[in-house]
C-alpha cells in the first residue's frame, strides 16, 4: 500500500518545524490511522479465528476432550455445572457434548436432592452407553439419619421402578434392615402401567452397597438381605461399617454374611472393604466360581496379632469351605497385613496372572514384623500350583523388599510387568535393589530375575534413589524392556530433577524403550 506523502510533504521530505495548524492536522491523521491500525488488525484476528486448527477438531476428538476434562467418576453438581458450561460455550461445542454420550451417563447427586425428572432428562442423552446412578448421604453416616428420609425417597423409588434403564447402582445405607425396607417399598411402587420393559432395578449389572452403621444380619442364609439384590449382578461392590459397630457376635466362627449361591455363582467381578476378620471376607466367595476379578480392602491390623488357637480356627474354618476360585485371573489387596498370605493360601486359584498387593504403611511397623513379609510371601508363591511362576503382571506397594526376596523375585519366571510403589528397600550390602539384581544374574547367569519383563513401573522414589544404577542393570540385563515409568513423592528443583535424565539417556536413544518420567506432589 502507498504511503500518502502529499498532505504535508515539506514536512515530511525536510526538516521543517510544523505550525500549531499543521500539529493539529497531523494529530487527527494519526488518530484515524490508528482507528484504521486498530480495524485491520481486529479483522485480521477474525480471520485468523476462523481459521484456526482448534475449529478444525472433529466433534468426536472434542468430546473425547471434553470427557477428561470432567473426569470418569459419577458426576456431582459441580461436574454436571461444568458439562453445561462447555455447552455454552458455542454451538459447535453444544453439538460436541451431546454427541459425547459418555458425558451423560453417570450422575452422582445426594439422596435429599434427587430428582426423577432432572436424573432421566441428564441419562436420557447417553444412548445405549450403560448408565450409572449414586445417591449418596447427606451427611457421615450416623444415628441421625433418618433411613425414611432418604433410602424410601419416592424420587429414588421412581427412578428404580418407572426411570431409564440403569447398569450401575450405587447407595448407602446405614444397615441391612434399611436396605431391606427400601426393595420392599420398591416392590410396592406402581410401575408403569404402559411399559413392557423391566424395571430399572432389575437390570443393574453393577452394585455398589455401602453399609456405614450397623449389620444385623442373621444368622440363617434364608433371611440374608443379599436375596433382595436383583438377579441380574454380575458385579458386587460390599462396603461393610467398621467392626466396632456390629452388634452381634462377630468373632464367630460360622458366617455372619451369607451370600445366597445364585447371587456368587453370577458374580464375575468382587470388591469387599471392611476391617472383619478375614475368615468372615474369604467366607463370601464359597459360591462364587465364575470370578474372575477379586478385590479385597481389608482396612484391619488385627492379622499380626492373630495367634495361637485363634489363628488355627481361622486357618481351619477357610480350610472346611474348600474355596476354589477356577476363572479368577486378577487378585487386588488393599490396606493389608502381610499375615493375610496364610489365609489366601488356602484358596484354590488356578488361573491366578494379576497380583496387586497393597499393605498399610511398613515405616511404621517394627523391623521384626518387616522381616516376615519375604517368607510369608514366599510361602503363597509356592502353594501346590506354584503361583508364581504363572504370573504376568504384580504390583507391590509399601511392602519391604529385603535380600531374601531376590530368591522370590527368581521363580517369577513368566513375570512381563512390575511395578514397585513406595517400598522400602534395604538390601545388602548397597541397600539398592537393582545392583542386588544385577549381581544375582552375575552369579547365577542361568536363572536371572524377571527373564521376560517388558514394563518397569517405579512410583514415589525417594530423591536419593540412584537412577545409574537402575540404568546399569537394565543395560546389562534387560535388554528386551520396551517401557520404563518412573515417579517421585516430592517436588525437586528443575534443576535437580533434569539431572534424573541422565541417568536413563541411553535408555531413550534405543530403540524399541519408551521411558516416561515425571514428579509428582508428596500425598
Amino acid at each position: 500500500m502507498e504511503v500518502p506523502c502529499n498532505i504535508l510533504p515539506h514536512l515530511y521530505f525536510a526538516n521543517a518545524i510544523p505550525s500549531p495548524e499543521e500539529v493539529a492536522l497531523i494529530q487527527r491523521n494519526n488518530e484515524w490511522l490508528q482507528g484504521l491500525i486498530s480495524y485491520y488488525e481486529s479483522y485480521l484476528q477474525w480471520n485468523m479465528s476462523a481459521l484456526s486448527v482448534v475449529r478444525q477438531v472433529p466433534p468426536e476428538v472434542l468430546g473425547e476432550i471434553f470427557q477428561h476434562t470432567v473426569g470418569l467418576a459419577p458426576l456431582g453438581e459441580d461436574g454436571r455445572k461444568q458439562v453445561i458450561d462447555l455447552c455454552l460455550v458455542s454451538k459447535g461445542w453444544y453439538d460436541a457434548a451431546l454427541s459425547c454420550h459418555q458425558l451423560w451417563n453417570r450422575v452422582s447427586v445426594e439422596a435429599s436432592l434427587l430428582s426423577f425428572n432432572r436424573v432421566t432428562a441428564w441419562l436420557g442423552r447417553a444412548g445405549t452407553v450403560p448408565t450409572t446412578l449414586e445417591v449418596v448421604a447427606n451427611e457421615e453416616c450416623d444415628d441421625a439419619i433418618e433411613p425414611d428420609s432418604q433410602l424410601e425417597n419416592p424420587e429414588l423409588l421412581r427412578l428404580l421402578s418407572q426411570g431409564l434403564h440403569l447398569d450401575n447402582l450405587s447407595l448407602s445405607f446405614p444397615d441391612p434392615e434399611c436396605f431391606e425396607s427400601m426393595v420392599d417399598a420398591l416392590e410396592s411402587f406402581e410401575p408403569l402401567s404402559d411399559s413392557t420393559s423391566p424395571r430399572p432395578w432389575d437390570t443393574v449389572r453393577v452394585l455398589t452397597l455401602n453399609f456405614c452403621d450397623d449389620w444385623y444380619d442373621s444368622t440363617s442364609p434364608e433371611d440374608t438381605p443379599f436375596l433382595k439384590v436383583p438377579k441380574t449382578i454380575t458385579s458386587l461392590q460390599l462396603r461393610l461399617p467398621l467392626c466396632f459397630w456390629i452388634s452381634r457376635d462377630y468373632s464367630a466362627m460360622g458366617p455372619v454374611l451369607h451370600l445366597p449361591p445364585y447371587v456368587a455363582e453370577n458374580l464375575t467381578t468382587f470388591t469387599i472393604s471392611g476391617d472383619w476378620d478375614v475368615h468372615h471376607l474369604l467366607g463370601l466367595l464359597t459360591h462364587c466360581t465364575n470370578l474372575q476379578e477379586l478385590t479385597i480392602d481389608h482396612d484391619s491390623h488385627d492379622l499380626a496379632n492373630l495367634h495361637g488357637e485363634r489363628e488355627e480356627a481361622c486357618l481351619g474354618h477357610i480350610r472346611s469351605l474348600n474355596i476354589s476360585l477356577p476363572q479368577l485371573h486378577t487378585l487386588r489387596l488393599r490396606r493389608t497385613s502381610f499375615y493375610i498370605f496364610p489365609f489366601l493360601q488356602l484358596l484354590d486359584m488356578p488361573s491366578l496372572i494379576n497380583l496387586d498387593l497393597e499393605f498399610h504403611d511398613v515405616r511404621s511397623m517394627t523391623m521384626d514384623a518387616l522381616l516376615n513379609f519375604a517368607p510369608l510371601f514366599a510361602d503363597f508363591l509356592q502353594t501346590p500350583r506354584k503361583l508364581g511362576r504363572q504370573l504376568r503382571y504384580l504390583r507391590l506397594a509399601d511392602a519391604f523388599i529385603c535380600s531374601s526376596v531376590l530368591g522370590i523375585f527368581e521363580d517369577l519366571t513368566r513375570l512381563t510387568h512390575l511395578v514397585l510403589d513406595n517400598n522400602d528397600c534395604q538390601i545388602e550390602p548397597t541397600g539398592d535393589l537393582f545392583q542386588a539384581l544385577q549381581a544375582q544374574k552375575e552369579e547365577n547367569p542361568t536363572r536371572p530375575c524377571f527373564p521376560r519383563l517388558k514394563i518397569l513401573e517405579l512410583h514415589r522414589l525417594p530423591p536419593t534413589f540412584d537412577f545409574l544404577s537402575l540404568s546399569e542393570y537394565l543395560r546389562i540385563c534387560k535388554p528386551q524392556l520396551k517401557e520404563l515409568v518412573v515417579s517421585y513423592d516430592i517436588f525437586l528443583e528443575p534443576s535437580e530433577f533434569a539431572g534424573y535424565y541422565v541417568g536413563v539417556g541411553n535408555m531413550k536413544a534405543r530403540s524399541g524403550t519408551l521411558v516416561h518420567i515425571y514428579r509428582c506432589a508428596k500425598s
